[in-house]
């Protein structure tokens, strides 16, 4: 087989366009560090209410419902799953439907944070040939009368929506870290 420089042409195109596609559109993983200082709170307190999803919906508001599929363990070590529906901020037009993992570990002797992770697969437009994942280890401990509240997100992304990710993930967690302030500010009055 002779390549004509046509082909030869038509080969490159096909390469140079394959590779920029690869480049902007390959899943790549970022990180979010998010925390704040509650003042006058319990950590047993603010991780009990964040543990339960259904104050979680009240937290964050992008969620539309939810049902949870499964449940078990006990205080120390209790586990469930979750299916949800949510809506992107930025694009409120826009559904997601999301498989949450959850495992809620009280505060020990040895271990003096409450700590919930949570492993999600999350798929947009309701379409499961676009799913992303995601963690988030939630921690809460206890300053003096205070509790810091530190959350860790690892998310997916395809790299061109990078941004778009970033502040959709930053807009969840301050309105759930704000809302958790309000809420827990208002039961002290």
């Amino acid at each position: 087989m002779h390549l004509t420089p046509w082909h030869l042409r038509r080969l490159a195109l096909v390469c140079a366009l394959s590779f920029l596609s690869y480049t902007l559109f390959r899943l790549k993983q970022y990180t979010l560090v998010y925390e704040a200082l509650i003042a006058n709170q319990s950590a047993e307190v603010l991780g009990e209410y964040v543990a339960d999803f259904s104050n979680l919906r009240k937290l964050n508001p992008t969620i539309l419902e939810f049902y949870v599929t499964q449940e078990h363990g006990n205080y120390e070590h209790w586990q469930y799953s979750v299916k949800y529906k949510e809506f992107l901020s930025q694009l409120r037009f826009i559904t997601n439907v999301a498989d949450a993992h959850v495992q809620v570990l009280p505060s020990t002797k040895t271990r003096p944070e409450f700590i919930i992770m949570s492993h999600h697969v999350t798929c947009f437009m309701d379409s499961y040939f676009t799913c992303v994942k995601s963690e988030s280890e939630f921690k809460f401990v206890q300053r003096d009368e205070d509790t810091l509240c530190t959350e860790k997100v690892l998310f997916q992304c395809p790299a061109i929506l990078a941004g778009f990710c970033q502040r959709e993930v930053l807009y969840q967690r301050e309105e759930i870290f704000n809302n958790l302030k309000r809420i827990f500010e208002t039961k002290q009055d």
